[in-house]
């Protein structure tokens, strides 16, 4: 019967999906759209056990359909809306469509487009997927550790102009005193001193970032340790229905029976989804273990020691322009040793 004749009940939905079988797209998100009917009818506290009992699903996998539901399906009942008419998704398999559910929907089929997701591998994608988020990380990252450094960078300003009306009041008022009160240049351990001062303030803004990122690393520790559990699951899963499947066959072959064929032609279907569901776990356990990698406090003191490193080069170039011809000459072969130097340690 159809939607039009049939009452819709939770039971016949759950009928509808036990008779969708099939892994391509569309039907995978025609479940999705029964699945999502289905939750809306189920009392609140009732959903796992209704699918369980059902139809045989994991929360895990009716939630992937549902997403590819609403990312790719649409309510009047056609499979693309009008903002996906293109190739980039109509020929895309399960497993490549639920992959770019991790990109953005506003970029999602440009970036489906670019990188080919229909003509490459499963793999090829994810790895342009996860070159995309280390991508869109690396970048996040610098432009914090930027902010950081423009905020100290500030202050360090806001104090260095106090310092300096301050000595140009104390300056005024010694010029103004008598002849014999003589105004000098600083000496060399007061101009150490100050230095010092401007490498403690650098030191103190660095410490900041690493408060930060400390707290980034223990979230994404916990993450693992939750992928890395659910992995297990998924794992047992897989051994539990490998080994229905194989009993599911071997009846096949007893006794020639059709529902025991639709026996097995369902448990594959769980199966095939099962570990597409752990070959997705798996990459977010990569991407979260290489997170955790650019966590460590070594990335973190490179990335804040390099943005400062940027913008101290500049500022010291600006203060090139405004020096005297001579001590200028000697500051850029000085400039230019240390680079030489830098050069040959990297």
């Amino acid at each position: 019967m159809t939607d039009l004749t049939t009452t819709r009940t939770p039971e016949v939905i759950a009928a509808e999906i036990r008779a969708l079988t099939s892994t391509a797209l569309s039907t995978i998100i025609e479940i999705g759209r029964r699945f999502a009917e289905a939750k809306a009818m189920i009392p609140h506290g009732e959903w796992g056990n209704w699918l369980k009992e059902s139809t045989g699903y994991s929360q895990r996998t009716a939630q992937n359909f549902m997403r590819l539901y609403e990312a790719y399906g649409d309510e009047q009942g056609s499979l693309f809306g009008a903002s996906a008419k293109t190739k980039a998704f109509a020929d895309l398999p399960y497993s490549k469509a639920l992959a770019l559910l991790s990109v953005s929907e506003e970029e999602r089929e440009e970036f489906a487009e670019a990188v080919d997701a229909a003509g490459i591998s499963l793999r090829e994608l994810q790895e342009k997927i996860k070159e995309r988020d280390r991508d869109v990380e690396a970048a996040r990252m610098a432009l914090e550790s930027s902010k950081t450094y423009n905020r100290d960078l500030e202050a360090a300003l806001r104090e260095a102009r106090e310092d300096l009306n301050a000595a140009q009041d104390t300056i005024q008022e010694l010029q103004q005193r008598p002849v014999e009160v003589a105004v000098r240049d600083p000496s060399p351990e007061e101009l150490d001193a100050l230095v010092a001062d401007r490498l403690r303030e650098s030191d103190e803004a660095h410490a900041r970032v690493l408060a930060g990122a400390d707290e980034a690393k223990r979230k994404v520790e916990l993450d693992l340790a939750k992928a890395n559990q659910e992995a297990a699951t998924l794992k047992e899963k897989i051994r539990k229905l490998k080994a229905e499947q194989e009993k599911a066959v071997e009846a096949a072959k007893a006794e020639g029976k059709k529902d025991a064929a639709e026996k097995l032609a369902e448990l594959q279907q769980k199966l095939a989804v099962a570990e597409s569901d752990v070959r997705t776990l798996t990459d977010q356990k990569v991407s979260l273990e290489k997170s955790a990698t650019m966590a460590q406090e070594p990335v973190i003191t490179f990335r804040a020691y390099f943005v400062q490193w940027q913008r101290a080069h500049k500022e010291m170039l600006e203060a090139l322009e405004r020096a005297a011809e001579e001590p200028a000459k000697k500051l850029k072969a000085a400039m230019k040793a240390q680079l030489e130097a830098w050069l040959k340690e990297v």
